[in-house]
């Protein structure tokens, strides 16, 4: 019987010298960490990242990010983005 993974598998892609091996990631930001940013856009990446690394490329700052989200699942700063993955980042909210 198998059991289910508990830890990510990364898969590597054999790649020739002419081409580069890309992860490509597409990011979407919302509220308040969009300003004089674009919404959304795609990144292509030499290696896998965590979601605090993608965040840093954003220049994001991580008291800033309330949550972070993988393919629609709440994710960890320290959670390797694979490819081909949306991750979004959305701000605290408060009100009251």
């Amino acid at each position: 019987m198998l059991r289910p993974l508990t830890y990510p598998i990364l898969i590597w892609i054999r790649c020739s010298r002419l081409y580069r091996c890309l992860v490509e990631v597409t990011v979407e930001l919302s509220g308040q960490l969009l300003p004089g940013k674009p919404r959304r856009r795609t990144l292509k990446l030499d290696q896998p990242l965590t979601v605090r690394d993608v965040a840093v490329l954003l220049e994001l700052d991580d008291e800033e990010v309330g949550l972070a989200v993988i393919n629609g699942i709440q994710s960890e700063m320290e959670d390797i983005v694979p490819t081909g993955s949306r991750v979004c980042f959305f701000p605290y909210l408060s009100g009251g």
